[in-house]
């Protein structure tokens, strides 16, 4: 038997392809009475189960992952039952492992909107901490020019009036496309942190400096400030990478070899038109970039129920490359 091997980085790409494959095959079931319900119940499960996992961009974590091997390994069990379907007896044999896929779907939906109340949770906690952080670094910067009013800063006028609040502008502006970035596109976040972290640890040590080489008495408080501002800013760094964690799929190599059953398309006549191969070649591109590896056997087996029903191949090619929108060469120099 024919065997088609599901190549991923992670599980949620590997339960896409297997999806896939899994609905190729079972529409290639031929459907009888007593097993029409149980493809169109499976197909529509199968369909709840795609959709779910558009909605993992920014959800992840090893809990999730977990989930999701869980049900990539229950979906693969279903889908080496599916010639059950072949015969009534069996059939309802092949229910019971239906029963048992809706159970774990349950199961994985749950797992989802738990992981997605938590990252909510962790988001407030780290956009509030970034607005304590924006507090203290606006109080930090008032506070230095506080302490310097009347001290001679002829020597380090130009830090004063130009290095700091440059670099307090950007410091400030990083500051709220970190806070746009964990709402919008929370997987680039940690770069944000880091930068932010030192660019405050810089400035941090400017004020310091500054503030110890002109007014060194007064500068208890400034110290006070900029250590709980470094502090603050460490802490959401080491919390991005953590809600990073929460937001995102762990990498592993997935390889698994599954058995597939693939009608063969029917003979074709050899005589076939160069235009009509052109067109053939074109169609197999786009089923590959569509459907990857499985891409070439769809195309296959929709030119099969298309010849089936009782068209010819160029007519089966036609009717697809007009659903896809595709043009011969001869239909692109007419226009």
């Amino acid at each position: 038997m024919a065997s088609y091997t599901i190549e991923a980085s992670d599980f949620r790409e590997a339960l896409i392809h297997l999806i896939r494959q899994f609905e190729y095959e079972l529409s290639s079931l031929e459907k009888k009475d007593y097993n029409v319900n149980i493809i169109k119940t499976l197909s529509n499960i199968l369909n709840e189960i795609r959709t779910s996992l558009n909605e993992l961009s920014y959800v992840g974590g090893p809990i999730v992952n977990d989930a999701l091997e869980k049900l990539f390994n229950k979906i693969l069990e279903t889908h080496d039952k599916l010639s059950l379907l072949n015969e009534e007896p069996t059939a309802k044999e092949f229910e019971k492992f239906l029963s048992s896929l809706k159970e774990m779907f349950k199961d994985f939906k749950e797992t989802i909107v738990k992981q997605k109340i938590t990252i909510m949770k962790r988001r407030r906690m780290l956009l509030s901490l970034l607005a304590f952080i924006a507090l203290i670094f606006t109080v930090n910067y008032h506070l230095f020019y506080v302490l310097i009013i009347g001290a001679d800063t002829g020597k380090i006028l130009f830090i004063i009036e130009n290095v700091i609040p440059i670099l307090s502008l950007i410091a400030l502006a990083v500051l709220i496309s970190e806070a746009f970035i964990v709402v919008k596109y929370a997987k680039y976040m940690a770069f944000l942190s880091l930068a932010l972290t030192i660019l405050c640890s810089y400035i941090a040590y400017l004020l310091l400096t500054t503030v110890l080489s002109v007014n060194p008495l007064s500068a208890t408080i400034l110290k006070i400030t900029s250590i709980l501002m470094l502090s603050l800013c460490i802490l959401f760094m080491l919390m991005t990478f953590s809600y990073t964690s929460l937001i995102t799929l762990p990498r592993v190599k997935i390889r698994v070899k599954i058995s597939k059953a693939v009608r063969p398309v029917k003979v074709v006549t050899k005589e076939v038109p160069m235009e009509t191969k052109n067109m053939y070649n074109m169609l197999i591109e786009r089923f590959k970039e569509l459907f990857g590896e499985l891409g070439e056997e769809m195309l296959k087996y929709e030119i099969d129920q298309y010849m089936f029903s009782g068209l010819t191949f160029k007519e089966s090619v036609s009717k697809i490359a007009e659903r896809l929108g595709i043009k011969s060469k001869s239909e692109q120099q007419q226009k």
